[in-house]
């Protein structure tokens, strides 16, 4: 069936930006740019949009547990006789595509272009900067360069005491690793196990199929794997995965947030300069 209710923004950070937002939305030309503010229309003179990367593929560790989970649930016969789609299903995610930016986070980029700002992956950039410049005219358009600037934008990639302590750590998302092993994703994964006309199916093995309906229904609009789920199991895999970026890149450890010091001082350094120029007349 493909479950086209499913299409909600329940998936934490593998949720299409389509999904949670109308993609009929109409933006007027110069929506973006106008602002009301104490009784007066303000023109905004500069604009800093931090942007997460737009849909990617499966990472390799995950294409893979998808093609293992696969392989073993079309052998099993039982199995072929509730989900016939598995008989001729093949992982649609080649392991030389791991996370790289899909057709669907070209057009994710390309639309946010067409608002303005700015992004932390390498080929979410350059559909971007082709939806901004889409909508630039003269020499403003030969003015657009993007740049990529990793230090700044990926200081997690450096950062020693962030990949020792939290990164590659196990132990450094407790709550998530309980909840992972839990009553509730037991439930879940039984669920399935049920439904499949299996005795059982742990946790790892359940967050394979949640991941195959969300990466397959984003970028295909169609996915059978949702057939093995129920939409209110959604709540509960995505609090699984939000447990997992509170503690790996949220507040759940100080290095989290105050590696990002030296960024957001940029930030702000920026919005300082465009405020002085801005009040001393220079362009």
């Amino acid at each position: 069936m493909g479950r086209n209710d499913f299409r909600i923004p329940l998936y934490s950070t593998k949720t299409p930006y389509f999904w949670g937002k109308d993609i009929d939305e109409f933006i007027g030309e110069d929506e973006e740019i106008w602002v009301d503010y104490d009784n007066k229309e303000c023109q905004i003179i500069h604009l800093n949009l931090i942007l997460r990367h737009g849909s990617r593929s499966p990472t390799l560790s995950w294409i893979k547990q998808m093609t293992a989970l696969g392989n073993i649930l079309k052998s099993n016969p039982e199995v072929i006789e509730r989900f016939p789609f598995l008989n001729s299903w093949e992982n649609p995610f080649p392991e030389t595509q791991a996370g790289h930016l899909s057709d669907l986070g070209e057009d994710e980029h390309f639309s946010l272009g067409r608002r303005f700002g700015r992004s932390e992956h390498r080929q979410a950039v350059r559909h971007f900067t082709r939806g901004l410049t889409d909508t630039l005219d003269g020499e403003s358009r030969k003015n657009v360069k993007p740049a990529i600037n990793d230090k700044l934008l990926r200081f997690f990639d450096t950062c020693s005491k962030y990949i020792k302590s939290v990164e590659n750590n196990k132990t450094a998302a407790p709550e998530h690793t309980s909840f992972k092993y839990g009553a509730e994703m037991q439930r879940i994964a039984q669920k399935i196990a049920d439904k499949l006309g299996l005795k059982t199916l742990n946790s790892e093995e359940a967050q394979t199929i949640h991941h195959l309906c969300a990466f397959e229904l984003a970028m295909f609009d169609k996915s059978d794997w949702c057939d093995m789920l129920e939409k209110e199991d959604l709540f509960i895999f995505e609090y699984l995965y939000d447990l997992k970026q509170y503690w790996k890149r949220g507040y759940g450890h100080s290095v989290n947030w105050g590696m990002s010091c030296p960024f957001n001082s940029n930030v702000f350094k920026q919005l300082n300069d465009v405020i002085h120029k801005a009040r001393n007349g220079v362009e």
